[in-house]
């Protein structure tokens, strides 16, 4: 498996290989303590073999991080906690090994000689050409791995993927399936569409106070103040902490040196790529030759690659990692300057046309430049080794005490404090759930006493106590009445609209004709459309909804009428007057492969899912 990725250069199909099989295998550990006891109490076993704790928390850690890597959560999010993650990570991990165990059960396995290729295929394993076993044990330590463990993980990993392409090749579609899809997709409809429009009525809405005062009685539920607090509290945060700290110069030097030995100038590049996949002679010259001319490359990668992933981007395929592309790859990306184009390259996946996209050299900065951040980087060091004890200081001198103000005192933190917040909101420190919860527990909120040690993140933690408490309460009438007048405008509104729509429905009794004269009298929106398509974007897209929102009966031998409000709010009725069904025979080659294809991927989607669901719902999980 994975020499196929390094060997066939595929675009961007090479990275989602990469993703599926080596980064799971090699990065983040998820799925590595399966292999068998590392210690630590089991939190989970399926069909009797254990989850451990040890995996769990690392899975949690990895989470963690692939949410912060994607951007927009603040590391002390609520949802970066442990105790927030935990459920869904344990589900994942337990669904997971409930696919590989019911594999394996089925015999799936790599054997001894396709593990030993694997590995000789990974160049981190090599020193000087050749296969490195202390380097290669070395590695897997670094990574929590064992070698037995390792060859566990990256079997299951290749299981897996196995198992997924196994259950895509062998989905179909039979031609009963793809004929009535098609008579449905493809079907066309007749029909009149009447349109009672929001917009006409309303201005004949009348709200007087008795409907306020009446609907307000009966839904004040809806306009409870709920209970609210606002806190202060101590921090005893990382950053704040080390900014206290002196630091040696003698320490930046060393530091500053350290850095500066193992400083890689290597370039790096962002690369795109057209593919060739026959190495025909004449594309090949072709492509050349608009290349030489100053054809834009985006455009000719579009036009010409192979590389069905990345030649709707350009043949964008990102920054290159040393070792995921062939040698012949690698070698004449190095040789290029930014923004150059490599002659034909050659490799057993085609001919590469290769632009360095962006060549970055980088320059090691001077002492001057890295001395500020190497300072704090020693100083939150030093700060790091006397956090746990300043913790539990603040945890001791906080305890039984009436206020925050001899830890205050005794620390030199300073007593901050929050804005009102709710049991369920809050913003800043207090849209962290476990605030809001130490905030209104009944040992702080009743009995006034100071919470127990709050960790926001690894590096911030408070202790707290209420300030001030306001009491749940009804807003009144006149404080909400915008609101309820807005709500009572809609309620008879939308009653008017239906009401005028039943009587309509009722009047024309399915006779187009009358309908329409009927519209006209009354000033209604009125049309027809004679066996359109669901896809026909020439009709009001709430009316052509409607119209095919109900299975009608074919032949067609009296109207079908459909009558409802839509998302916009106005009313509608809908007159289906004839249905014809699709037929195969009536697409053309290109609609047919597209949906064949369309249909096949989400059949074996479907079944890709019910075959987990059911492999999990057969399983014998337990939760420790």
């Amino acid at each position: 498996m994975l020499s196929a990725v390094r060997e066939n250069l595929k675009g961007t199909l090479v990275v989602v290989v990469v993703i599926i099989f080596i980064v799971p295998m090699v990065i983040s550990g998820v799925g590595t303590t399966f292999l068998g006891g590392l210690g630590g109490e089991d939190v989970a076993s399926v069909n009797g073999e254990a989850i451990s704790k040890v995996e769990l928390d690392r899975a949690i850690r990895d989470q963690r991080n692939r949410l912060q890597a994607q951007g927009g959560i603040e590391s002390s999010s609520p949802f970066l906690t442990a105790e927030y993650l935990r459920a869904p990570v344990l589900e994942n991990l337990t669904h997971r090994l409930a696919l590989i165990t019911m594999a394996e059960k089925s015999g799936m396995t790599i054997s001894d000689a396709g593990f030993a290729k694997i590995l000789r295929e990974q160049e981190d394993f090599y020193t000087d050409g050749k296969f490195d076993k202390q380097k290669y044990r070395e590695l897997l330590l670094r990574l929590d791995y064992t070698p037995t463990s390792f060859r566990m993980q990256v079997t299951r990993d290749l299981i897996l993927g196995q198992q997924t392409k196994g259950l895509l090749a062998s989905n179909f579609i039979t031609e009963t399936e793809y004929a009535q899809i098609v008579k449905l997709n493809h079907q066309k409809r007749s029909f009149y569409a009447v349109k009672f429009s929001r917009d006409k009525v309303n201005s004949e809405i009348d709200v007087t106070e008795d409907d306020l005062i009446a609907y307000y009685e009966v839904n004040t539920k809806d306009f409870v103040v709920p209970e609210k607090v606002s806190i202060e509290y101590l921090e005893l945060n990382l950053d704040e902490l080390a900014s206290g700290y002196d630091v040696d110069e003698q320490d930046i030097l060393d530091q500053y040196d350290a850095e500066t030995t193992n400083f890689s100038t290597e370039a790096t590049y962002t690369v795109a790529h057209i593919l060739v996949e026959d190495s025909d002679p004449e594309r090949i010259a072709e492509i050349s030759e608009k290349i030489n001319a100053g054809v834009e490359f985006a455009q000719l990668a579009e036009s010409y690659s192979d590389d069905i992933a990345t030649h709707e981007t350009g043949g964008m395929l990102g920054v290159l990692t040393p070792g995921m592309f062939p040698k012949e790859f690698e070698q004449a990306v190095l040789d290029l300057a930014q923004g150059e184009v490599s002659a034909p390259v050659k490799t057993e996946a085609g001919t590469h046309f290769i632009k360095a996209v962006v060549k970055t050299v980088p320059n090691i900065p001077s002492l001057e430049e890295r001395r500020e951040d190497i300072a704090k980087e020693i100083a939150k060091a030093q700060a790091l080794e006397d956090f746990p004890s300043l913790a539990d200081n603040l945890g001791d001198l906080t305890f039984s005490s009436v206020d925050l103000s001899e830890a205050s005192s005794q620390l030199g933190l300073e007593i901050k404090s929050t804005s009102f917040f709710d049991r369920n909101t809050g913003s800043g420190l207090a849209s962290n759930s476990f605030v809001r919860a130490a905030a209104f527990s009944d040992e702080v909120l009743i009995g006034g006493n100071n919470s127990n040690i709050i960790e926001i993140s690894d590096e911030v933690t408070i202790v707290l106590r209420v300030a001030e408490r306001k009491p749940e309460y009804i807003k009144s009438l006149e404080e909400v009445k915008p609101v309820v007048e807005s709500r009572v405008t809609e309620e008879k509104l939308n009653r008017k609209l239906a009401s005028l729509a039943s009587d309509f429905e009722k009047e024309a009794a399915g006779n187009t004709k009358k309908a329409k004269a009927l519209a006209e009298q009354y000033g209604y929106e009125f049309s027809t459309h004679e066996l359109v398509k669901r896809s026909d974007i020439s009709v009001d897209r709430d009316a052509m909804i409607l119209a095919f929102s109900k299975p009608v009966k074919t032949p067609v031998d009296s109207t079908t009428l459909i009558k409802d409000k839509t998302a916009s709010g106005d009313y509608w009725v809908i007159g289906i007057t004839d249905v014809v069904d699709g037929r195969v025979d009536e697409l053309n080659s290109a609609e047919k492969r597209g949906l064949m294809a369309q249909l096949s991927r989400e059949s074996a989607t479907f079944e890709s899912a019910v075959f987990t669901s059911n492999t999990i719902e057969k399983s014998k999980i337990k939760i420790n």
